[in-house]
């Protein structure tokens, strides 16, 4: 029987409450019960492939922040910026 394909986690790491919380924790042992690895289910993340980002809207807001865009960022990379912003 094959073994379970177990992904390494490295931490500091983000976890989500199941009330929309959003924290970094340093290490799993902080984590409370409940909170998961993702804020929604991967299935529906999955399926949510129609969402189109504007990289160039995000990268206006971080300029007006005062942020230095790097050009190889990614969206996502972009958005977690300006929700810890």
């Amino acid at each position: 029987m094959a073994r379970p394909v177990r992904k390494k986690i490295r931490w500091p790491a983000w976890r989500y409450g199941p009330d929309g919380q959003a924290q970094i924790f340093q290490s799993a042992s902080e984590v409370p019960e409940g909170w998961k690895d993702h804020s929604v289910p991967v299935p529906e993340r999955q399926s949510r492939g129609d969402v189109v980002v504007d990289r160039a809207a995000l990268a206006e807001q971080l300029k007006a922040r005062g942020i230095k865009v790097n050009p190889m960022w990614g969206a996502s990379k972009m958005q977690e910026i300006l929700e810890n912003e």
